[in-house]
């Protein structure tokens, strides 16, 4: 694949290879076809279903995979995750209704302060 151009891949195209006869995982954001390691998988092919088109980086490494085990995937690499389409959890830039928000509070702050202050001077 080193010739070819680099794939990209999102969660919802990884969700849909999520069977035995058509099996990718994520692990560390990268996406790997593992259809044919299926059978050759010394855990066994349900571990692999279990996890299929998910991103299975925290069962992988619970697992502890040898190092030997990690090189042998490079031939199961087809692309990596792109993560620039899943940041969902981002928050939205402020709206002009939360900036409000912000400085009326902090408004009420200075308000309560000053009354606060001008109670102990009397």
């Amino acid at each position: 694949m080193a010739s070819e151009a680099k794939m990209y891949y999102t969660l919802e195209e990884v969700s849909k290879h999520d069977r035995a006869q058509d099996c990718w995982i994520i692990i560390s954001n990268k996406v790997y076809d593992v259809t044919s390691f299926m059978y050759k998988h010394p855990g066994g092919r349900g571990a692999l279903i279990y996890v299929a088109g998910t991103d299975a980086t925290e069962s992988f490494e619970q697992v502890g995979h040898s190092e030997d085990a990690k090189g042998e995937m490079s031939h199961l690499y087809i692309g990596d995750l792109h993560l620039h389409l899943h940041l969902d959890h981002k928050p939205p830039p402020p709206s002009a209704t939360a900036n409000n928000n912000i400085q009326q509070e902090e408004e009420q702050v200075a308000d309560s302060n000053s009354a606060m202050s001008q109670q102990v001077y009397m």
